[in-house]
């Protein structure tokens, strides 16, 4: 595989899930011999991407029931300034801009699907009706498919009818050189949980479907503890949502953390 001018698009470089996997994924294809540019909101992942050369443009998708042409112009203008080979679109609200781009400058691009709790397509489908349409062309159009989990692509092939050949499940990857060696410990019982995500309204069917799993184990183990990491502008929804399980005294929401924090 020769050397590519790879452009990854996502909302945001801040603290998230998808962002960290894109975040390694992206020193991983530089160390590889790629060029990467990013599009992105800027976030704590910007300038340490930069120090390892990784060009990172402060972009901002927008969601709703419209393309929206002058940021379909830009990309392309960008796809075209930095002789893009391959789009990697890795969030759905990236779709109205990034996939015409792609489609007018000839650029095949990889659909990736972190979906791996239910809600989430419907949520798109019901807040923006064009994403009813916009999803299975989104994944028809696809060069390659990225799934996180075999449910996941399971989910793609019967919900939008596409062919299963051309999904690939590949997993979030970590870079453990990152962290310092642990020692794995076989678990008896669970006695703590945890939640870490963005508390956003594309999350919160996800968010809130965590939270029932976690009452389903407390009422068998009642000593267990769950912990919210996290912070968005449904944060007082959550909140309430805690409120009416009946034990909120067993859950904990600690908000944005960017470093270690012992629960």
């Amino acid at each position: 595989m020769g050397n590519k001018n790879i452009m990854i698009c996502l909302e945001s470089l801040d603290v998230g899930g998808v962002e960290t996997a894109v975040f390694n994924q992206t020193i991983a294809f530089v160390e590889y011999g790629h060029k990467v540019i990013i599009l992105a909101k800027k976030g704590i992942y910007t300038e340490l991407l930069k120090e390892k050369g990784i060009i990172c443009i402060d972009f901002s998708f927008e969601l709703g029931n419209n393309f929206f042409q002058e940021k379909i112009d830009k990309i392309i203008e960008l796809i075209n300034k930095y002789k893009i080979n391959e789009v990697h679109i890795n969030q759905f609200p990236c779709i109205l801009s990034v996939v015409p781009a792609c489609m007018i400058s000839n650029v095949p691009y990889i659909a990736y699907s972190h979906v791996g709790i239910e809600g989430v397509y419907e949520w798109y489908e019901t807040t923006f009706n064009l994403y009813e349409d916009i999803f299975t062309f989104f994944f028809k159009n696809a060069y390659k498919i990225i799934a996180i989990t075999e449910s996941a692509k399971s989910n793609i092939i019967n919900r939008f009818s596409i062919n299963g050949d051309k999904i690939i499940v590949k997993n979030n990857g970590f870079n453990f050189s990152t962290i310092n060696e642990i020692e794995a410990k076989p678990v008896d019982r669970i006695n703590n949980m945890l939640i870490i995500s963005r508390i956003t309204c594309e999350k919160e069917i996800s968010i809130k479907n965590a939270i029932d799993l976690f009452i389903e184990y407390w009422k068998k183990h009642k000593d267990v503890k769950l912990t919210i990491i996290g912070d968005g502008e449904l944060k007082e929804n959550i909140e309430e949502y805690i409120k009416s399980t009946g034990v909120s005294n067993c859950i904990n929401m600690i908000g944005q953390k960017t470093m270690y924090y012992n629960i």
